[in-house]
């Protein structure tokens, strides 16, 4: 199963002084966005925490292309670009209707008793369902 798009809409803290979303923003809604495509596969953060593992955040990068105000609706279309044993990427596309506002991508790794753990042999459904995502 694909997962659906995140969707949204910017609400009024989440502006600026001068009325457009603080660029801040759009990293806290990448990590909405990957909470919900996991949770719609059937992966819960809570579940992996509780049995010690933690997924960690490596690396993000956001190109932002339009600016958001208030109470603009937005989908955030998620897709795995690559796995491998210790890590997984994903990409984004931050959209209005057809209009692309940002485009980011985050990388990730898997942690137990804080040593990175091979995502293959401790994971392995997860891994499967992941890379069976990868376009």
């Amino acid at each position: 199963m694909k997962p659906k798009p995140y969707k949204r809409k910017v609400y009024y803290y989440e502006t600026d002084a001068i009325g457009i979303v603080h660029h801040s923003n759009f990293i806290r809604w990448l990590e909405e966005g990957r909470l919900n495509f996991f949770e719609q596969m059937g992966i819960f953060y809570e579940d992996l925490e509780k049995s010690g593992i933690a997924i960690i955040l490596t690396n993000v990068t956001c190109d932002y292309k339009k600016m958001f105000k208030f109470n603009e609706e937005f989908e955030i279309h998620i897709k795995i670009k690559s796995i491998s044993h210790a890590k997984f990427t994903l990409s984004y596309k931050i959209k209005n209707k057809d209009q692309v506002y940002a485009t980011a991508e985050t990388t990730h790794c898997g942690v137990q008793n804080n040593k990175l753990i091979s995502l293959k042999k401790t994971l392995p459904e997860i891994y499967l369902a992941m890379e069976n995502l990868i376009e």
